[in-house]
């Protein structure tokens, strides 16, 4: 999705991407990231919960830190898409109805078992 939406200069869409891995170097996809930064195709929001972050606040405090800031920027019509293993997608889907109050027709969910090597 993110990709295709490089060559689709004029789409109303705004995309904001939320990684959570142990450090930078971990983040799947990590070059790619950083391209879509340049180039503003996405935001992305990286969550590092083991790199470069002060002793205050939990993994899970983290995770919450970064689902808000999308949330804010992206507003309350906005379809939030979950992508990862399905013991992620289940906890970041009832983070996002128990916590953030988000409808569940916001929520759409894909769920993958591990990366191919690229």
């Amino acid at each position: 999705m993110i990709r295709e939406s490089r060559y689709r200069k004029n789409s109303p869409f705004r995309i904001f991407l939320l990684t959570v891995t142990p450090s930078r170097a971990d983040t799947p996809f990590l070059s790619e990231c950083e391209a879509w930064m340049k180039e503003r195709t996405a935001l992305w929001i990286p969550v590092l919960t083991q790199e470069g972050l002060p002793p205050a606040g939990s993994r899970q405090e983290r995770i919450e830190e970064g689902l808000s800031r999308i949330l804010d920027m992206a507003g309350v019509e906005s379809l939030l898409y979950l992508s990862g293993p399905p013991a992620m997608v289940d906890a970041f889907h009832q983070i996002l109805l128990g916590q953030f109050l988000v409808e569940e027709p916001r929520i759409k969910s894909e769920m993958f078992y591990g990366y191919l090597a690229h």
